[in-house]
């Protein structure tokens, strides 16, 4: 109707052009070395694992020749008591994203929590908003409304904290979403065969939490 032409019409006039930096395997591994000084040895082992992943999706890996199309994206718990660091790992990926890629939040990656004074405190996102999710979602038919669902198109990573906070049915249409609304162009979204679809939809999922409080 016409009010919900004028409330899409700033949003639809907002778009613009981002040139990209240059990416090389130089410059992320002088990140991650630089970074070393500023976490502890298990947050770095995290970074690690991030920096090794870009290496691999962006074919930049010299230890082994992997082709993104066939690499396995991420899907990992970091895990610890209150105070071991975990938001500290989240600011510093977020740097690496940011100043390293070029990324921009809520286009290429997202941070997400369940509860909306969590996602204040690490500058995300609900969970629910980011995956376009509300009481009237359905299994069945998971795909988002088309709004969210370009939202989400160019993701490629999802970093969700307090996971012991999400439900397993929760997690499951989180899961069942993404796999609907991921392009199946990308060439992360499909198993190595080119048949099945990854779990995530092919996204890069980092979940961090404390699941011994519970």
């Amino acid at each position: 109707d016409a009010a919900a032409a004028v409330d899409e019409a700033p949003e639809l006039r907002d778009g613009s052009v981002k040139r990209m930096r240059k990416l090389s395997a130089a410059c992320l591994e002088t990140w991650c070395a630089n970074a070393e000084a500023q976490c502890n040895t298990k947050q770095h082992a995290v970074l690690r694992l991030v920096v090794d992943r870009l290496l691999a999706e962006t074919g930049l890996t010299t230890s082994v020749a992997v082709h993104p199309a066939t690499s396995t994206p991420l899907v990992w718990l970091v895990h610890g008591r209150a105070g071991t660091g975990k938001s500290h790992v989240i600011s510093l990926l977020r740097d690496l994203f940011e100043t390293v890629l070029g990324y921009s939040h809520h286009v290429h990656y997202e941070i997400a929590a369940f509860q909306a004074v969590m996602a204040a405190d690490i500058g995300g996102e609900t969970l629910h908003h980011v995956c376009g999710l509300n009481i009237g979602f359905n299994e069945a038919t998971p795909y988002a409304k088309e709004k969210a669902a370009r939202r989400m198109a160019q993701l490629r990573w999802l970093l969700i904290d307090e996971i012991g906070m999400v439900s397993a049915r929760l997690l499951a249409q989180v899961e069942a979403r993404l796999r609907a609304v991921l392009p199946a162009a990308s060439p992360f979204k499909k198993e190595a065969n080119g048949v099945k679809d990854r779990a995530f939809g092919g996204l890069n999922m980092l979940f961090f939490g404390d699941l011994l409080q519970l």
